[in-house]
């Protein structure tokens, strides 16, 4: 065969399929090796492990468990305020709203081609704190003829396994004047 086979393109992480109810192993799970390996150094991790499956479950028990206060104390102002955000959202929050409130989300691009930092929702991302993908059947309204139909929403999710500790560490997820309003994260 010249040229060998062909090649399906690899899907881009933030296209997978999310569950606003997210379940933070089966999320990592999904991460590719390398931005679980980012994972894994950005909570500092000493254990060994051999696979990627071990990892993401290691990865798992430390953001359950007291250590994630430690995780929560070494994020910046911005860092916090965007978490926050998705908390008074509700726990999830539209993408594009959050990009545009915090700027680009370029995990990818800045930290592996060019070693630049780490944007906002980058480093929430390669802490294992926020997840971005697909959610798929939001129904939606056209206006001209009032029928539903069914789309997809690229959303911002923190797991639902590691809720109840971020609230542990202050963020709660109370509605105040300060929450955003759909028209914001939509």
């Amino acid at each position: 065969m010249p040229g060998g086979p062909k090649m399906k393109p690899k899907r881009r992480i933030t296209t997978l399929p999310i569950s606003p109810d997210a379940n933070i192993l089966t999320e990592l799970n999904k991460l590719p090796a390398a931005i679980l390996n980012l994972v894994w150094e950005n909570l500092e991790i000493e254990e060994q492990c051999s696979t990627k499956r071990e990892k993401a479950r290691v990865i798992s028990s430390v953001l359950r468990s007291e250590r994630l206060q430690k995780v929560v104390d070494g994020l910046s102002k911005s860092e916090r305020d965007c978490l926050r955000f998705v908390v008074r959202s509700g726990w999830v929050a539209g993408h594009a709203g959050l990009q545009k409130k915090f700027g680009t989300d370029d995990t990818i691009k800045r930290r592996f081609k060019s070693g630049g930092p780490l944007s906002t929702i980058g480093s929430l991302r390669c802490r294992g704190l926020l997840f971005v993908g697909m959610r798929k059947n939001v129904r939606a309204w056209y206006p001209v003829d009032k029928l539903p139909v069914f789309k997809k929403e690229k959303i911002a999710v923190i797991p639902q396994d590691i809720r109840s500790r971020l609230e542990e560490c202050g963020f709660t997820c109370k509605k105040d004047s300060q929450t955003a309003t759909p028209a914001e994260y939509a």
